[in-house]
């Protein structure tokens, strides 16, 4: 990534990190308020990735869509 680049994407694999990994993003773009979620809806942990992340995101002040 060079300096004023965008991040593309994150992986999501181990579940105990989502908060974590929102912090991260937190850290790195800490005027960013508003964070895309992409999730694969057939994936049997999809609900509880969701709710998990949209609680670390209310935590930080920050919303996801």
């Amino acid at each position: 990534m060079q300096p004023g680049g965008n991040v593309t994407g994150m992986t999501n694999f181990m579940n105990v990190l989502r908060a974590k990994r929102l912090e991260l993003v937190s850290e790195i773009v800490p005027a960013a308020m508003v964070l895309g979620l992409l999730v694969n809806p057939t994936n049997p942990n999809a609900e509880a990735d969701i709710r998990d992340l949209h609680a670390a995101a209310q935590a930080l002040g920050q919303q996801l869509q």
